[in-house]
Formats: C-alpha cells, sequence, structure tokens
C-alpha cells in the first residue's frame, strides 16, 4: 500500500518556498530565464521537446495537487497523475506539429489583450449599450479579430510562426521573470514597459532565429526562398 502522505508534503514546502522565500524567487526567475533563451535562440527546434517536457512535468504535478482535494488513493492518484501528464504531452507535441495555427491565433491574441489593456482607460471606454461583461464591445472585436487572422497567417506560414511563436513565448519568459524579479524587490513595472519589452524580446527572438537558419543553409537551391 503507497503512501502519498511524504509527496504531498514535499509540494506544500516546495509551494511555500516559492511564494515567500528567497531561493523559490531565483528558481523560478532562472528557470523563466532558461526556458526563455532556449525559446529565443533554438525555438524553431526545441518547442515541441520543451512544450512536451513542460506540458507532461505540468500536468503530472497539477494532477497530483488537484487530486489530494478528492477521497482518492494514493496509487489512484499516482496513476491519473501519470495518465494526465502523458496526454498533456502529447497533446502539445500535437499541437506543435499539427496544430500551430492554435499557437498563432492564441499568440496574437494574447498580445492584442496586452496591448488593449495597456491603453489608456479613456481610449478603451466603451460606449453605452455597446459593453459585455464590463469590457468594451470592441475589445471582443479585436479580440476575435486577432485570433482570426493570427489562425489563418499561421496556417499559411507553419515555419516562421512556430518561430514567432517560441519567440513570444521565451519573450514573455522573460518579462515574467523581469516582473517577479521587480516584484520581490518592492519596485513596479509599469504595463507599457512590460509590453515594450515583450515586443523587443520578440522581435530579436525572430531575428536570431531566422539568422541562426540563413547561417546553416547560406546557399538555398534556386526557386526555394529562405524561411
Amino acid at each position: 500500500m503507497w503512501n502519498c502522505t511524504e509527496l504531498d508534503r514535499f509540494a506544500r514546502e516546495v509551494h511555500q518556498v516559492a511564494l515567500v522565500g528567497d531561493v523559490g524567487v531565483v528558481v523560478l526567475v532562472g528557470t523563466l530565464v532558461v526556458l526563455g533563451g532556449l525559446l529565443l535562440t533554438a525555438g524553431e527546434r526545441l518547442a515541441r521537446p520543451l512544450g512536451a517536457v513542460v506540458g507532461g512535468v505540468g500536468g503530472t504535478v497539477a494532477t497530483f495537487v488537484v487530486t489530494a482535494m478528492f477521497d482518492m488513493s494514493c496509487e489512484s492518484r499516482l496513476i491519473a497523475s501519470a495518465i494526465v501528464g502523458v496526454l498533456t504531452a502529447a497533446v502539445a507535441l500535437l499541437v506543435l506539429k499539427t496544430g500551430i495555427f492554435l499557437l498563432g491565433a492564441g499568440g496574437l491574441g494574447a498580445v492584442t489583450h496586452l496591448v488593449y489593456d495597456s491603453l489608456p482607460q479613456s481610449a478603451t471606454a466603451h460606449g453605452d449599450g455597446f459593453a459585455l461583461l464590463g469590457r468594451s464591445g470592441y475589445y471582443y472585436i479585436a479580440m476575435a479579430s486577432a485570433v482570426v487572422v493570427g489562425g489563418v497567417v499561421s496556417y499559411c506560414q507553419r515555419k516562421n510562426v512556430l518561430r514567432i511563436a517560441s519567440s513570444l513565448i521565451g519573450a514573455s519568459a522573460w518579462t515574467m521573470a523581469l516582473v517577479v524579479a521587480c516584484d520581490r524587490a518592492s519596485v513596479s513595472l509599469p504595463q507599457l514597459a512590460s509590453l515594450a519589452l515583450l515586443m523587443t524580446f520578440t522581435l530579436l527572438g525572430v531575428w536570431f532565429q531566422r539568422w541562426r537558419a540563413t547561417r546553416r543553409d547560406p546557399h538555398p537551391p534556386v526557386g526555394i526562398p529562405v524561411a
């Protein structure tokens, strides 16, 4: 008969350290910086394996923590966690291979949301009768348009979109690392500054990945453009 008590205690201690401990902040920031750097510099090649690893580990850990709230045996919790971990890893591989348009749609939608929230309140104030859940109707129009455009463009430009999506995720990791570090130091990072950093890191990542691809194959066959 297995006992998950020690694993539950370890999960609680890790969570506590991550919230209040300097070591946890350092580990979190360091992990975000490393993952962001890998995606920014080699996202085209590493997006799928990294996505599978992060999805698998994240799904396993999240399921194990959530199942602690239910009356389940330790064996059932471990089996359920393993199954969810395998499924999330498989979904990550599938999305990054055949469902790349989802990344483009989600990425452009996320950027649109961030841009909209960064605008002055007067510019995003909704008019009478044209609002939903406290937001202007134009916000939902902009989000829907961004999702559709992102999906269509990513379907037609898979390799380029993979570079953009991986760079965007890597840039988000770096920006989040900076936000966490600033929050720990009791320094407020303005939203506009976060947006500027996100866009700058993304553009640098896309440029670097294109440069690496050109360097690997400086003389592509005639009639086949470099992606």
